[in-house]
């Protein structure tokens, strides 16, 4: 097991340096990022949602296995929340 702090492109770019770590991934998201935010003040509002309460975005299921260069084997979508199972033929 190989656990990363979320699945932003930069944590998804640090773990496609060690390919051989793992075989599968069960990857999800860790943020409720809804589509359109019924409420928000710009800019500002983000810098601080970002600096006090760790907002990110996770990259979606498609572009992490594209990152690390597996195959998407499974999906489940509900209400702004994701899970997914990757799998890897490295060896």
């Amino acid at each position: 097991m190989v656990p990363i702090e979320d699945f932003t492109a930069e944590q998804i770019a640090r773990a496609a340096h060690e390919p051989e770590k793992y075989s599968a991934a069960l990857v999800f998201s860790t943020k409720y990022d809804p589509r359109s935010p019924l409420f928000t003040l710009g800019p500002k509002s983000t810098a601080m949602d970002e600096r006090y309460f760790g907002l990110h975005h996770d990259l979606p299921p498609k572009a992490i296995a594209r990152e690390l260069h597996g195959e998407l084997v499974w999906k489940q979508q509900d209400q702004g929340q994701w899970v997914a199972l990757i799998r890897f033929n490295y060896r």
